[in-house]
Formats: structure tokens, C-alpha cells, sequence
């Protein structure tokens, strides 16, 4: 993660009412359809979701989300959550660093008026609004690159090998790993094998 000044967009949302324990999931993968939405809105790009929590452009990561929490364990809600993200609008100057910039992207290739404050209040306005209507997981699947891709899921930085079978209504993973056994997955990172 790289954040040079005047070429991304960083921000946090608090969440203060209570949700269920998922509420986290949905506060992510509602950003991401949001994140889509907005890039859409105010580019031309063509943005594409990475299970769980990163949006690419022309192959290449330009948005990751994060969402934490506190949970009250007598009840299993969240008391609050926070989503952070951050946009890679533009290419810093020089470039991105060695470490990062196989992996990288940017969303427009050159300058363009008011575009990290527009993709900005796009961004709020299509979170706010798939938030309260609940209902976004058909888009969120139609935006997923990963389902029918053989994956890696992530655990301990310990890879274990899967095929991505689809993404169900609650936007959870469903892998169906080598000795045959399938998971629901609600959190982690995984990696597409090539």
C-alpha cells in the first residue's frame, strides 16, 4: 500500500448500529459493488471485484477494503464497524514502488476535473443507498472474477489449494478444496493459481 499525495482516495466509515456478526461481510462486499458503481459513474473504466475485498481495472488491483469491528460476544452483533478504503486514482510520479507495482493499478491514466471528489461522493451515495436496500448480492456475484478459477485460500499465510465454485446470497466463497471438502468462506484472502 502506497498513498503519495494528490493520487488516491483514503477514507473510513463508521458504522454505529448494531448488526448481525456478518454484518462485516456485507459492509465490505456492499463497498465493493459500491467501488464498482462509482468507477463506472465518473469513468470509463471497467471494474471487476477479487473476492472479498479488492476491485481491479485492466487486471490490476486499484481498490482494497477493509472492515473491522467490535462484537459483543452474549449477543454475536457487532457494537460498531469501521470500513476503510482506499482508491489508487492515479500514478504517482515516479511510479509505483518494486514492491508493489506488478500488482497495482490505477484508475485513470490521466488527470481528469474534481475526479477523486467525484468518485468520492458516488462512492458514499452507492454505498449508502445498496446499505439500505440490502439487496446487491446478484451484482456483486455478476462483478466476481474468482468463481470457476482455481484458487489458494490464505490461512496463517498457509495456501490450500481450491476451485472457487460460486459466490452465495450472503456474498460468502463457496470452495471446494482437493481432498473434496467445501467451505462457506466469510473472511480471508485467497490467491488465483495459474
Amino acid at each position: 500500500f502506497e498513498s503519495p499525495a494528490g493520487t488516491g482516495i483514503y477514507l473510513s466509515v463508521l458504522f454505529r448500529q448494531v448488526l448481525p456478526a456478518e454484518g462485516a461481510l456485507s459492509i465490505t462486499t456492499a463497498a465493493a459493488v459500491s467501488a464498482c458503481r462509482a468507477i463506472e459513474e465518473c469513468t470509463d473504466a471497467e471494474p471487476s471485484i477479487k473476492w472479498v475485498n479488492d476491485v481491479y481495472v485492466r487486471g490490476k488491483k486499484v481498490c482494497g477494503i477493509l472492515t473491522e469491528g467490535s462484537a459483543d460476544p452474549s449477543t454475536g452483533t457487532l457494537r460498531w464497524a469501521v470500513m476503510g478504503i482506499g482508491f489508487n486514482v492515479y500514478e504517482p510520479e515516479n511510479g509505483f514502488s518494486d514492491a508493489i507495482k506488478e500488482v497495482a493499478g490505477i484508475i485513470s491514466p490521466k488527470p481528469q476535473e474534481n475526479l477523486r471528489n467525484r468518485l468520492s461522493g458516488a462512492f458514499l451515495r452507492h454505498l449508502k443507498s445498496l446499505l439500505l436496500c440490502g439487496s446487491f448480492s446478484d451484482e456483486y456475484r455478476r462483478r466476481s472474477f474468482v468463481p470457476g478459477r482455481r484458487i489458494n485460500v490464505l490461512r496463517s499465510g498457509i495456501p490450500r489449494p481450491a476451485l472457487a465454485l460460486g459466490i452465495d446470497d450472503g456474498c460468502r466463497l463457496l470452495v471446494r478444496y482437493e481432498d473434496g471438502s467445501t467451505e462457506a468462506l466469510s473472511s480471508g484472502e485467497v490467491s488465483i493459481r495459474i
